[in-house]
């Protein structure tokens, strides 16, 4: 699996979509969905963007 050998149902991708689309904030803080949302890994200065072998990147945005 290219997500790091995780599975999942179908329903199970659902209701986290779900809840990703409005995270309650008792399970996740705001910061913490933030933070989940921010690029963590590489620079602008290493390369320009990520190629995942799903077909989708990851692009750096420019530095606050």
């Amino acid at each position: 699996a290219p997500a790091g050998q995780l599975w999942s149902s179908l329903g199970d991708l659902g209701r986290y979509a779900a809840f990703l689309a409005d995270p309650d904030p008792g399970v996740l803080s705001p910061d913490t969905m933030r933070e989940m949302a921010t690029l963590q890994s590489g620079t602008p200065h290493t390369s320009p963007s990520h190629r995942q072998r799903t077909g989708s990147a990851c692009t750096p945005s420019p530095a606050r």
